[in-house]
């Protein structure tokens, strides 16, 4: 057979996979960016983030493309290339408060993005996958150990909303795209939203030399750090997965055991660990198993929590590098 070739099938084959990763500017996604560009350097990248200040801290990584654009905005994803092949759905409203996650605006801010990605798919001839932000949230409280059988519960709107943004990419199941939806535990690292447990903790302990540890401290949480999350998404993507993944350590610690961590590493022992029994201990938090990433995506968490809070305590003395956006 002859090794020649017809020119347009040669250009085709040649053609590069061009990867989509909304909410490019958040935590997860200049991390996700980073790596992307690193471990893929023959695929073509575009990020889409909104507004000026967030353009400021899209990393700088050559032949990137960056959208300014409002994701809720049909206008928006009309400016995107037709040659898309893979999107890593990142973008997200996290609520800050416990009254934020019940509002409507929270549920339509992560709802009318997925829509119009389903909708803008089917300009897209080459879509093969989408990767999608979930959480663990979608199960419910409970203490018992979670897989990926286990029924959703949703208690507040936000939940909600990522259980329904899971549903709504499912008609894309049916032309043959692969749709891999990562339910994360809590993702961490520096730059994250300064209201939620870690970096109050390390607020406290560096500028106040105290943490107060509510309750007993026995109330658990599965710490995934940011540089973990954004390997999921790489392996998902190698991978073709489809389906549901749990995108965890797999190894909760306690809040006693968290602010002893923070103490030590980031103070070197010099910040005082005090526990006020007034205070409740809060709800339960996630137990997830990992076993599916495992076995479907290779998937192994490499950072502790310890290894995490070095990192953070690196950036501590660098603010602008680390500054990036709290929002996934």
């Amino acid at each position: 057979m002859s090794g020649f070739e017809p020119e347009n099938s040669a250009q085709e084959r040649r053609q590069p996979d061009v990867l989509l990763v909304t909410g490019a500017a958040g935590l997860l996604g200049a991390r996700l960016l980073h790596l992307l560009w690193e471990a893929l350097p023959a695929c073509s990248l575009v990020a889409v983030v909104r507004g000026r200040e967030a353009l400021r801290r899209v990393p700088e990584l050559e032949g990137l493309t960056v959208v300014d654009g409002d994701l809720r905005v049909p206008r928006t994803w009309a400016t995107l290339p037709a040659t898309i092949t893979h999107v890593f759905h990142v973008a997200a409203a996290i609520p800050r408060s416990a009254l934020e996650a019940h509002s409507a605006a929270i549920a339509r801010d992560n709802l009318e993005p997925v829509a119009h990605l389903v909708e803008q798919a089917q300009r897209w001839p080459g879509l093969r996958q989408v990767v999608f932000s979930s959480s663990v949230a979608v199960y419910g409280r409970t203490t018992a150990l979670l897989d990926e059988s286990a029924p959703p519960a949703p208690c507040d709107l936000y939940a909600a909303a990522k259980l329904a943004g899971e549903d709504l990419l499912r008609p894309l199941r049916a032309r043959g795209i692969a749709v891999a939806c990562l339910r994360y535990t809590s993702v961490y690292g520096p730059g994250m939203h300064p209201g939620t447990v870690l970096p109050t903790m390390i607020h406290c302990a560096t500028q106040q030399g105290e943490i107060v540890v509510h309750g007993s401290g026995r109330r658990t949480q599965d710490f995934l750090h940011v540089e973990d999350a954004a390997q999921a998404n790489l392996l998902a993507c190698r991978t073709g997965a489809d389906g549901v993944f749990n995108i965890g350590t797999g190894r909760p610690v306690s809040m006693a055991e968290l602010a002893q961590a923070v103490a030590t590493v980031v103070t070197d022992g010099r910040a005082r660990v005090r526990f006020d029994r007034n205070l409740p201990d809060g709800p339960p938090g996630y137990r997830v198993s990992i076993d599916k990433a495992r076995r479907e995506l290779g998937y192994e968490p490499r950072l502790s929590i310890r290894d995490g809070l070095r990192e953070w305590r690196q950036c501590l003395g660098a603010p602008e590098p680390c500054a990036v956006s709290p929002c996934l």
